[in-house]
């Protein structure tokens, strides 16, 4: 082969954050060789789940540190054991690398110390003197037996052992993990400044190594002169992107394409060069996201200097590319301020099957500046092979624009818009792109920020504690609310259940006939529509009816059920799909949901019945005003979401109650996502997004996750430092996760908020009292 894998497809990591170790205590693994995955501490669906994002069947300390590991510049993974499940073939728990930067394998030897980290071997690749299986005969093929790269192995590993000497494998266990800890922030440190470069220079009297080879001069040029020539293309590229971004319906999404960009046997020989030759792609592979990463250049970490020796064109192109020529050409299309002279460039191949959902591949959003993708796909690559990358328009949760992936084109827009790769379809190849953002310069950054206006105290509601009267009970059970629910005990067990957990799972909160008309309905919907086999995903699916499109992209997706606008239903029956399933009327199992949303949770009595349950008080006295976003929502499989909680508490201290009633009837949710997650709220990290690797979309540490389960009312206590979201739907999934979702702005519970509750239900008149007694004399269910 031309150039030897560094590491084992096995061993590439996947989006799985070292810190998610913390949900649970190391595992309580015996002290012997004879443990196996029963003995990891986890249930059975936890394993399951961790070894669906992992891609490995290991511990979470091996894993945690695999993943920590290739998070460094240089590194990549060669091997693993934890030395302690059955079978193991090692004495030590261990990670074998290797490093290309010998100044990072110096300050991880300085970080780990001794007995944690050596030197193994220096190991050498021979050619076998033939063309890979499937792969076309090289020009220059090695004779077999010569040498094609040298490298240097090392070992991170923990030796453990109990005081009578046999091994500790829990204390191996957590070694792993404090390692990998360690691992982690030496990568945040390296990347946060040019930390590289300072340890390459305090080191390099110590090199012995060849110095890099200096770009073919003359090829930089040659490639030069082609940008040069783009610049007669400059004003059609300029009207392009301006005029995109003014468009009105579905919303501007600034961009503009050019093709060809470059010479095409120039790139024609980049492509070959990537195919036989790139090293350390890395795989992401979450709910949002399967795609294999190199990171190339990144602000602030020297350039890869492997790059200039075994990829001499592909190092050239990103010359070009990280140019002030090419910058420059940027800044005129895009008419914008200055930008950063240090882009972020990665390589970005999807494999057969590979995608990415609606995100900004250059962090949160927050970056401003214009980013590019260069398309390597093969020649012979059509529509009916996938990869299409999708731009979604500004605050929109609506594709703007579908740019196919075509070879030598160069697409350049706004990098703070969303942007999602469509499947690829094809077995043959993968698409293949070199993607970067310049980001704007920090005077640029600081003379656009906006300064939120103050924002004003809001009168806390001192109003007596909330009763729930004869009146309400009456006005819940004829709603629908099962009977069990409104009962004396039931009541007082939830509120002691959420002062305890802050949350609350009513099962079977609706009479079975009120739910079951509900999930007949919405099983119906689904089979005529996602029923429908597709090789693509389709996104006008469901979109008719009176159901509308809820986004942004970049926070959520999903449709919400507006039947009571006109307007709505008229555009729903134009759509090809709507208009086969009758659009022209209201969807029935919207209707049905928005009944209950109107007659039930946007009623007082529903508002009174949580303040009660929770023991909490409402923030507001208006009963217009008590719950907020009150949505019948519709996620389809393969396309809805909620990343963000787009509410957030408005005033600094309150916090919200979320009410969540899930329909549509029992389905098997594990492994097809669709569960409402709750998680810290951290701010984003310097390094994020699809171009910084796997490191750049690790998930958040779920505080609380919960699948969906049908006629079951969540209730979650969330402040302003958590976010609620809901994974995205699997596109296996048969049907659609169908609920009712509102909020509730209370007062943080301080003081008497529990005795406040309890006098509440104590104080209820007898009238009250005795409709509870005859209540329950009743065998409804």
């Amino acid at each position: 082969p031309a150039a030897p894998p560094l590491a084992p497809a096995s061993a590439q990591p996947s989006a799985w954050s070292a810190a998610r170790c913390r949900v649970q205590p190391p595992p309580p693994l015996l002290a012997s060789r004879r443990c196996g995955p029963a003995e990891s501490g986890l249930s059975r669906g936890e394993l399951d789940e961790y070894v669906a994002a992992c891609g490995l069947d290991i511990d979470v300390g091996t894993g945690s540190l695999i993943l920590a590991l290739n998070a460094l510049p240089g590194v990549a993974t060669l091997s693993s054991c934890n030395s302690v499940h059955v079978g193991a073939h090692e004495v030590e728990a261990l990670v074998a690398i290797t490093c290309s930067v010998a100044a990072v394998a110096s300050a991880l030897e300085r970080r780990l110390g001794p007995s944690h980290f050596r030197a193994s071997r220096d190991d050498e690749v021979v050619a076998d003197g033939g063309a890979g299986e499937g792969q076309r005969p090289s020009k220059r093929r090695r004779r077999a037996g010569a040498v094609v790269a040298r490298f240097q192995s090392y070992i991170v590993f923990s030796a453990a052992n109990l005081p009578d000497g046999t091994m500790d494998a829990e204390g191996r266990i957590k070694d792993l993990v404090r390692l990998a800890q360690e691992v982690r922030s030496l990568a945040l440190e390296l990347g946060s400044s040019g930390a590289v470069e300072q340890i390459a220079g305090a080191s390099s009297s110590k090199s012995t190594g060849m110095a890099m080879p200096a770009l073919d001069a003359k090829l930089v040029l040659k490639v030069r002169e082609q940008l040069a020539l783009v610049r007669d293309a400059l004003p059609a590229l300029r009207a392009a992107y301006a005029s995109s971004a003014q468009a009105a319906v579905p919303g501007g999404a600034a961009h503009a394409v050019l093709a060809p960009a470059f010479g095409r046997e120039y790139l024609e020989e980049v492509r070959v060069e990537l195919v036989t030759g790139l090293r350390g792609l890395r795989g992401m592979e979450t709910k949002e996201s399967c795609v294999l990463v190199r990171p190339l250049l990144q602000p602030g970490l020297a350039p890869d200097e492997d790059l200039r020796q075994t990829l001499p064109r592909l190092s050239c192109l990103l010359n070009v590319l990280a140019s002030g020529d090419f910058k420059s050409l940027l800044e005129d299309v895009a008419e914008c301020a200055p930008l950063n002279p240090q882009p972020r460039i990665s390589i970005v191949a999807l494999p057969p099957g590979g995608f990415w959902s609606p995100q900004c591949v250059s962090g949160d959003g927050s970056v401003r500046g214009v980013s590019f993708a260069l398309f390597l796909v093969e020649d012979w690559w059509s529509a009916e092979d996938g990869g299409e990358l999708e731009l979604y328009g500004s605050n929109s949760a609506h594709v703007s624009t579908i740019v196919p992936p075509v070879f030598n084109t160069l697409l350049m827009y706004d990098a703070a818009l969303c942007t999602s790769a469509a499947k690829v379809l094809s077995e043959r190849a993968p698409q293949l792109a070199v993607v970067g953002t310049f980001s704007l310069a920090a005077s640029a950054v600081d003379a656009a920020k906006e300064v939120p206006p103050p924002v004003a105290s809001e009168p806390r509601n001192v109003e007596a504690p909330v009763v729930l009267n004869a009146a309400d009970r009456e006005a819940l059970r004829a709603e629908g609310v099962a009977l069990k629910h409104l009962q004396r005990k039931a009541l007082r067990r939830c509120q002691s259940e959420f002062a305890e957990k802050s949350c609350l799972r009513l099962e079977g909160f609706l009479r079975s006939v009120v739910a079951d008309e509900v999930a007949q309905l919405a099983q119906a919907r689904d089979a005529a529509e996602v029923g429908v086999a597709s090789p693509k995903l389709d996104h006008a699916l469901g979109r008719s009816g009176g159901w509308e499109l809820a986004g942004p992209a970049c926070m959520k997706r999903h449709l919400t059920f507006a039947a009571d606008d006109a307007a709505a239903v008229k555009r729903g029956s134009k759509r090809k799909r709507g208009a086969q399933l009758g659009a022209s009327e209201p969807c029935a199992a919207g209707r049905a949901m928005r009944n209950i949303a109107k007659s039930l949770i946007a009623q007082g009595a529903f508002a009174r019945y949580l303040q009660l349950v929770t023991g909490l008080a409402a923030r507001h006295t208006d009963p217009t005003s008590t719950l907020a976003l009150l949505e019948a929502r519709r996620f389809r499989p393969g396309l809805d979401y909620v990343r963000s909680s787009s509410s957030g508490a408005a005033v600094a201290g309150s916090m919200h109650v979320d009410a969540t009633l899930c329909l549509g009837g029992k389905r098997r949710w594990r492994g097809r996502g669709a569960a409402d997650v709750f998680v810290e709220a951290t701010p984003a990290s310097g390094i994020s997004g699809l171009l910084a690797g796997p490191e750049g979309i690790l998930p958040k540490v779920p505080i609380l996750r919960d699948r969906p389960a049908h006629n079951v009312l969540r209730i979650v206590l969330r402040d302003a430092d958590t976010e609620h979201l809901i994974e995205p739907v699997a596109m296996s999934s048969k049907g659609s996760r169908w609920d009712l979702a509102c909020e509730l702005e209370v007062e943080p519970p301080e003081g008497g908020s529990d005795s406040d509750a309890e006098g509440g239900e104590a104080g209820e008149s007898e009238e009250g009292d005795a409709e509870i007694g005859s209540e329950e004399e009743e065998d409804e269910e």
